[in-house]
C-alpha cells in the first residue's frame, strides 16, 4: 500500500448512501465511523455530513444539537454554506424565526456568499421572517424546477401568510414524502391541516 494513499473517512457511510440514500441506517453506521475519527477536520466533516442527514430524515432537534457541536473552523470552505441554510431552514420550519434570523444575520457572509439554490432558499426564508412574504414567494417561484430540498415547505409557509390557500394546496401536493420523516412529517402535517381548514371549513 502506498503511504501515500489518501485516507478515505466515513468509507461505510458512504457505501450506504450510494446504494440507500439518507436512511436512518445511513445515520448509523456514520455515527460509528464518527467515533472512531480523530482528526478535527475529519471530525467537523463527519458532523457536518450527519446534521444534514438528520434534517433530510426530520430528525430535527437532533440536527440541530449535531450542528451546535461543529467547529466551522475546521469544517472544508465549500461545505459550511449549504450546512448552515440547511440549519436555518431546521428553524424556520418549527416557527423558530428568531433563532433563524440570528443565524442568517451571524453566517450572512457565508450564506450569502455562495451563488446556489440554498442560499436563495435561506433569502426567501429571510424575507419570510421579515414580513415580506410577497418576496419569499417571488424569489421561490424564480428558482423554477429547482432540486434544492424543502423549498415546497418554505413557499407554502409564506403562501399561508398571504391567504393564498388554492396556490399553498398545490404546492403541498408532494408533501407525502415527507410521510415518514419523523418531526418534519409533524410540521407539515400542522400545514396542511391549514390549508383544509380554510378551503373546505
Amino acid at each position: 500500500m502506498s503511504l501515500f494513499k489518501k485516507r478515505t473517512n466515513f468509507r461505510e457511510a458512504a457505501k450506504i448512501l450510494a446504494t440507500e440514500g439518507f436512511t436512518d441506517n445511513y445515520i448509523d453506521v456514520l455515527k460509528e465511523e464518527l467515533e472512531t475519527a480523530e482528526h478535527k477536520q475529519d471530525i467537523a466533516k463527519g458532523r457536518n455530513y450527519l446534521s444534514n442527514a438528520l434534517l433530510i430524515r426530520g430528525r430535527l432537534t437532533e440536527a440541530y444539537s449535531v450542528f451546535e457541536s461543529i467547529e466551522l473552523k475546521d469544517l472544508d470552505k465549500d461545505l459550511r454554506g449549504n450546512l448552515i441554510s440547511n440549519m436555518i431552514f431546521c428553524k424556520f420550519v418549527r416557527n423558530e424565526f428568531k433563532a433563524a434570523d440570528e443565524l442568517y444575520k451571524t453566517y450572512n457572509d457565508i450564506v450569502l456568499g455562495e451563488h446556489t439554490e440554498a442560499m436563495k432558499r435561506s433569502l426567501a426564508i429571510h424575507e419570510h421572517i421579515s414580513g415580506r412574504y410577497e418576496n419569499s414567494v417571488e424569489i421561490i417561484v424564480k428558482m423554477g424546477d429547482s432540486k434544492c430540498r424543502f423549498i415546497d415547505i418554505c413557499i407554502v409557509k409564506s403562501l399561508l401568510r398571504l391567504d393564498m390557500y388554492e396556490r399553498a394546496e398545490e404546492f403541498a401536493k408532494d408533501f407525502s414524502q415527507y410521510n415518514d420523516c419523523n418531526e418534519l412529517y409533524a410540521e407539515v402535517k400542522k400545514l396542511k391541516k391549514k390549508i383544509r381548514e380554510n378551503l373546505y371549513a
